[in-house]
């Protein structure tokens, strides 16, 4: 799978083929694509690495709070959720 900028849960779901986006502040409804959409919508791109180099964040990514994509792996069933959280918000600090 391809890299996002997304913090995104993996957990147990009737449907292995998509994803949920929730967005900040509420004042959205969540957007439920397919995998493949949401692959191709959030996947990380070459524009995002330069954006980041120059500002410090993705202006396209702020209003998305995270994602939720469905598993029928059979380590789900006993109630595994897997966070990825992409690194976002990290700051130098070494």
């Amino acid at each position: 799978m391809a890299c996002s900028a997304v913090v995104t849960e993996n957990a147990a779901g009737r449907d292995a083929n998509h994803a949920t986006i929730f967005f900040r502040g509420g004042r959205q409804e969540p957007k439920r694509v397919t995998l493949d959409k949401f692959i191709d919508d959030y996947a990380l791109t070459i524009e995002d690495a330069e954006e980041t180099e120059a500002t410090g964040h993705i202006a396209r990514f702020e209003n998305i709070g995270h994602a939720v994509i469905e598993s029928d792996n059979r380590f789900f069933e006993y109630g595994l959720t897997l966070i990825d959280s992409s690194g976002l918000e990290d700051r130098d600090t070494v």
